[in-house]
């Protein structure tokens, strides 16, 4: 192979590698891109505690808490709980869910906004939650199976534009749930 056909071969197989590195490029940064855009939360459900500031005992509260780990500000529509083991159309394995009519936090009703990087706390008095009807309470949260025990609790928050962020509930919260008392919720 003589000098002209060995650096013509190499020419044409650096530009081949610069056409690949260039495509990848393009690929990383649209991916970065979208990446960026989509909707990011993380979220849970248990007990809060608020103080008057005055002296008085706190008021216990089951809340949910939600952060903004994304780009774009979030629209949450509601909250409420997911109950059960699978989802399939059989009733005593599958699904039940509630929604919850609640204010968020500072009194702002559940449709509000949330900025990037921001939290917040959508809470309810836990002696609403106590003045519920044994009925409903037993019909939702108090399934139980002999072998799988306790159906699984988990919070619920909707938001605009996503699928339904599934939040774990804390255990002190999924039991005050299913029995209607816990020793926190005594005082207040």
């Amino acid at each position: 192979m003589d000098d002209v056909t060995w650096w013509t071969a190499f020419g044409a197989i650096s530009q081949a590698a610069g056409v690949v590195a260039t495509l990848a490029a393009v690929v990383v940064s649209l991916w970065m891109a979208m990446r960026d855009r989509r909707i990011r939360a993380k979220g849970s459900a248990g007990f809060h505690i608020t103080f008057a500031g005055d002296g008085s005992p706190g008021v216990y509260h089951v809340g949910f808490s939600l952060l903004n780990t994304g780009v774009p500000t979030l629209q949450v529509s509601s909250v409420g709980w997911r109950v059960g083991w699978f989802d399939v159309k059989l009733k005593a394995l599958g699904f039940q869910w509630a929604i919850e009519t609640w204010q968020g936090q500072e009194g702002v009703p559940t449709p509000y906004e949330l900025p990037s990087n921001r939290s917040a706390i959508t809470i309810k008095s836990a002696h609403w939650f106590t003045e519920t009807t044994p009925d409903v309470r037993a019909d939702l949260f108090q399934r139980r199976l002999p072998v799988l025990g306790w159906a699984p609790i988990k919070g619920v928050i909707n938001i605009t534009g996503r699928k339904p962020l599934i939040v774990p509930v804390s255990n002190d919260l999924a039991d005050f749930l299913r029995g209607g008392n816990h020793p926190l919720t005594k005082a207040g």
